[in-house]
């Protein structure tokens, strides 16, 4: 007995396809955002593995944007709540 999206494949599909562009968008931004810090591949990579283990991934996030928004102010870019401005 199946459980679960049976008779809903167009929503299920969807909420896939959703998952998936979001899954993309967060790896790159990841890359990104460990190149403009200045890490290696094996860094970047690292950053990678632990974004897929629960609790270490919000610890990991924390610190990466605890450094990024010490850069920023380091170069003089004012970073606030709902982000950085000039």
């Amino acid at each position: 007995m199946t459980v679960g999206l049976r008779g809903s494949g167009g929503a299920a599909t969807l909420g896939l396809v959703c998952a998936l562009i979001a899954l993309v968008m967060s790896i790159v931004g990841l890359f990104r955002l460990c190149k403009g810090l200045g890490y290696g591949t094996g860094v970047q990579i690292l950053c990678l593995v632990l974004l897929f283990v629960p609790l270490v991934n919000i610890i990991t996030l924390i610190i990466l944007s605890t450094r990024a928004t010490r850069m920023l102010r380091e170069n003089g870019i004012e970073v606030g709540l709902l982000g950085a401005k000039r």
